[in-house]
């Protein structure tokens, strides 16, 4: 058995390196989704990620995502906001003291927005969820 090799089977620099990117990119952006949910805000209080000078280094890094060319990719924009609390140092030492009844005020602040917050302001909302089409047999 041979093994043969030829120079086009060999990826180039700019292919790594976009490659490279790309791995960064995804794992960055899955990062910041990640900040969305209050109770990960938690388990990184209370696990003393936010105690931890390089992973604060980190999440101030992770400022471009505020950028619209990077921004466009959050689906959940709050993570943005969550993201700005956590450099706040009297917002982390909220989440080491007031821990699971600040959390339930964010995820209750996130679960308003939602319910409230829709693209035509002249339709009302769903007061008891979405109607669906039902058929007469």
């Amino acid at each position: 058995m041979s093994i043969s090799t030829s120079i086009s089977d060999i990826p180039d620099a700019s292919s790594l390196e976009r490659k490279a990117n790309k791995v960064k990119f995804e794992l960055e952006l899955e990062m910041m989704l990640s900040l969305a949910n209050p109770h990960y805000l938690l388990e990184l209080s209370s696990t003393g990620y936010l105690d931890s000078e390089p992973f604060m280094n980190f999440v101030e890094y992770l400022a471009y995502w505020e950028k619209p060319e990077f921004a466009r990719f959050i689906i959940y924009p709050n993570a943005l906001h969550h993201r700005r609390l956590l450099l706040k140092p009297l917002f982390r030492q909220a989440l080491k003291t007031q821990g699971h009844a600040l959390v339930q005020k964010l995820a209750d602040a996130q679960y308003e927005h939602w319910v409230s917050w829709r693209a035509d302001k002249s339709k009302p909302p769903f007061e008891d969820g979405p109607t669906t089409a039902t058929t007469s047999t």
